[in-house]
Formats: structure tokens, sequence, C-alpha cells
């Protein structure tokens, strides 16, 4: 069994930040009578937070390591086997727009107890999380680790790449700090925005090969999920 847990990209799609629309295609050539280039050919345009994409630490640190580097040196990174854990869907509410999950370390710890063996590879998120329009997790409901649930992944568990359905792994609105990610990248690439409830909790093997872009911070891929 096969899982698709990147969303499709549209043209239609919404931005999640202040950065424009997340995907835009533009004709070049078109295939015309008696006119050359007798090809389809597009420019397709992206701005990676608002769509499925990975990270590196450079993302929130001038001296990390770019994408490209990473998967030059270490590639087993962007694939292996991986654990999705589901937590509770027990948001509580923060104002009139949003709500928030705080995945505390007792709650990682009781989830993480049911496997015998666990991988370096680790996706969360909550069960029956709310979809906005364009399929992704809703921006209003937060899903985050709390940073004593982060430190444990990064050193107790050892993990190498880290996942989220939400739009980021931090939510600090306001602020300059950035510490879960902090956190999360001393040892690990980040993945955000994954689409992940129709898959069951459990153990896969994981693929989200990045393109192989030089300077890439930011990268947007189609990760999948392979049932054993």
């Amino acid at each position: 069994m096969v899982y698709i847990i990147g969303n499709k990209v549209r043209n239609s799609a919404n931005p999640m930040w202040s950065e424009g629309k997340p995907y835009v295609r533009e004709s070049i050539y078109e295939i015309k009578d008696s006119k050359l280039p007798p090809v389809n050919y597009d420019r397709h345009t992206f701005s990676p937070h608002s769509i499925t994409h990975c990270e590196s630490s450079k993302h929130i640190n001038n001296s990390g390591n770019t994408i490209d580097v990473l998967f030059e040196n270490k590639p087993d990174i962007f694939f292996g086997d991986c654990l999705v854990l589901k937590f509770k869907n027990e948001l509580s509410e923060i104002n009139n727009y949003n709500c928030i999950k705080i995945i505390t370390l007792g709650e990682l710890k009781d989830k993480l107890s049911a496997f015998e063996v666990i991988p370096r590879k680790i996706l969360i998120t909550v069960e029956n999380y709310p979809e906005n329009s364009d399929g992704y997790h809703s921006e209003e409901f937060i899903v985050v680790l709390n940073e004593e649930a982060a430190e444990y992944l990064v050193n107790v568990c050892d993990i190498n790449l880290f996942g989220t359905t939400w739009k980021s792994t931090d939510y600090q609105p306001g602020k300059l700090e950035r510490p879960i990610h902090e956190i999360i990248f001393r040892k690990a690439v980040i993945f955000e925005l994954l689409t992940l409830n129709h898959v069951p909790e459990g153990i896969y093997f994981f693929s989200g090969i990045p393109l192989y872009v030089e300077f890439m911070i930011e990268c947007p891929v189609t990760p999948i999920l392979i049932k054993r």
C-alpha cells in the first residue's frame, strides 16, 4: 500500500504566509498549427512555504546547511523507516480564530511506548484534523510540540527527519525566536504541510527526495509512505 502524503499543488492554491501565490504556471510555448516549436512548455514558479515542503537548518540560521548539501552528504535522511504518530484531537481555544494542541513529553512517551523499535524519522499530527479548501491542515488548528518533547526526539530518539501536517513546526506569533525549529534542526530536516488524515498510525517506509537544486532552503516535495 502506497500513501501519497504531499498535497496536489494547484494554480488556484491560496497563500498561507505573506509571500503571494504558492504556485504559478505560465505558458512559454503552445502547440499551434503551422507554428514552431511544436511543443507545449510551461514555466513553474513556487513559493514552497504554502505547499508541502522540506526545509533545512539555513531556514532559521544563516550558518546552517542548505538542502542540496544535506542530500549530497547524508542522502539517507530523505528515505527509510518512518513512524506516523496521531495524537488525540484535543485543541484548546486561543482566541476567536485559533485553537492549539501542544504535544507534551508525557503524551509523546505514551505514544512511543507502543512501538518496540523507534525509527529515526517521525511524523506527527492529530486525529481527523480539519482541512482548508486546498486540502491542507487548516491554519486555525495549530499542532506543535513543546520544547521537552522536541528535545526528547532529538536526544533520545536521535531523529534525522521530523514532519508535521501543520504549516509550521513552531507557533511563536510576534516573536523572533523559533525554539522547536532550532531543536529539531540540530539533527533533522523538517517536512511541513504533510497530508496524513488518510494514513493509519504506524511504521512505514518513507521517501521524500528533494529537488537537487543549489542553495535550496525550502523545497517543494511529494513524499510517500509505503506500508511493508
